[in-house]
């Protein structure tokens, strides 16, 4: 059976970097049940696709950041969009959530909730890299 995910975010500290982060969730980076299901049961697959985010994620959480900078929601609701699609079939439910809420903000064009936003996206993007053992970007906003 899959887990259900509750929609609950609680701020918690990065502590490598010493600064609170806005809209950390309770969700898992990464969910291995819920990534074979999403491919029918094949491991190989699942791992291929998770491999494919991971590497594509550094480049896309600078394009977010540089959007974020001169608070071009068009370009952050592009971005978000395209990590939003990739997180749907990895089993990666944190990373998928925050790319949504970004993608919904950017959409409504409400730049007052535009940084909160992209905030919790970056997270959960450094998150899944470190979990899958791989370095963030120190340029963090």
């Amino acid at each position: 059976m899959l887990p259900l995910y509750g929609d609950q975010f609680q701020p918690v500290t990065r502590s490598r970097m010493n600064k609170p982060v806005v809209g950390s969730s309770k969700l898992p980076a990464y969910d291995r049940s819920l990534a074979l299901h999403k491919v029918g049961g094949n491991p190989g697959i699942a791992d291929e696709l998770l491999d494919l985010l991971v590497a594509d994620l550094p480049q896309l959480a600078g394009s977010l950041r540089s959007a974020c900078r001169e608070l071009e929601s068009e370009a952050l609701r592009e971005v978000a969009h395209r990590i939003h699609g990739a997180a749907c079939c990895c089993g990666t439910p944190a990373l998928k959530r925050a790319a949504m809420k970004l993608e919904q903000v950017a959409t409504a064009g409400n730049r007052r909730l535009l940084k909160k936003a992209h905030d919790s996206l970056q997270y959960e993007i450094d998150r899944l890299l470190l979990e899958q053992g791989q370095p963030v970007s120190a340029d963090q906003h």
